[in-house]
């Protein structure tokens, strides 16, 4: 992210989040945004849209969430404050793969740019206190990043 000068990683669901450490995640806080296949907490796991159809619900969606580092020994899990969430309806003849190819059109296509442009434009920011993690607003992204605000201790409200 450095060398290429990025203010903003967007990671998928279908990327291996083992590949995100605690402290890339940790140096890079409030600039990571997460896209799982689900409307969080429900089915957080590695496999969302086959656990919704296994479980018989009629609704999912996507979530688009900052990343944080993982606590209290929660391996692996890294969604933090969640900035916005897009539900779909389950559908009675929805496989794996339908549910799927709606979810990437109907939810992310319109989710992720929204949430992009909210964190582009400081409306919503990642805010680290003592209490933890939380959503703040800042004058706007780069002011934010370029202050040094989206580092541990730094609150984003103003």
């Amino acid at each position: 992210m450095d060398e290429l000068q990025a203010e903003l990683l967007v990671v998928m669901d279908d990327v291996d989040s083992s590949l995100l450490t605690k402290a890339f995640v940790q140096r890079r806080a409030g600039k990571i945004l997460l896209c799982h296949a689900s409307l969080l907490p429900a089915f957080a796991g590695p496999s969302p849209i086959e656990a919704a159809l296994r479980a018989g619900v009629c609704v999912t969606g996507c979530t688009v969430s900052f990343a944080v580092p993982p606590s209290l020994g929660l391996r692996g899990n890294y969604h933090g404050p969640q900035i916005l969430q897009e539900p779909i309806r389950i559908e009675s003849n929805d496989t794996t793969v339908t549910l799927r190819q709606r979810l990437v059109t109907e939810c992310e296509a319109p989710a992720l740019p929204r949430a992009l442009q909210l964190v582009a434009s400081g409306s919503v920011a990642l805010r680290c206190d003592d209490e933890g993690y939380g959503l703040g607003r800042s004058a706007s992204f780069s002011e934010a990043a370029s202050a040094g605000m989206l580092n541990h201790g730094s609150i984003m409200h103003r």
